[in-house]
């Protein structure tokens, strides 16, 4: 996926396919797709998407905000609890604080993502000591 490498995280992703069962469509949201047209592709439904898209990649937060959100997937990383680690890092890939934060975060998203917990929790750890 696009997102993986870390100079791409930044990327909306838009998947256009002529299958859209709901299988298809949660498997791309899972992957890291903010959005999902089905072809035929009206254009109107294309802009909307794509905008919708761009509007979630630059939401921004506040230190405050992503301290207490860093935190919580801490918590979930060091209990283990998958379910909470999915739903913040999901909530964490919506978000912008700061340009190399943002870097930061993206790689310790996908160690949880991949069940890392202790290695995300280390570099965890390192960022809330250290940011801006």
């Amino acid at each position: 996926m696009i997102q993986r490498d870390s100079s791409h995280y930044h990327i909306p992703v838009i998947i256009v396919s002529s299958q859209g069962t709901s299988d298809v469509i949660i498997e791309a949201k899972k992957r890291g797709a903010l959005g999902f047209v089905v072809k035929p592709i009206s254009p109107n439904i294309l802009l909307d998407k794509i905008s919708q898209s761009i509007r979630i990649k630059n939401k921004k937060v506040s230190k405050e905000s992503l301290v207490r959100i860093l935190s919580k997937l801490s918590s979930a990383c060091v209990l283990g609890k998958s379910a909470h680690v999915e739903k913040i890092v999901k909530d964490l890939e919506q978000v912008r604080f700061e340009r190399l934060t943002d870097l930061e975060i993206a790689s310790i998203c996908r160690y949880a993502k991949d069940m890392e917990y202790n290695l995300a929790n280390e570099r965890l750890e390192q960022l809330l000591l250290n940011l801006p």
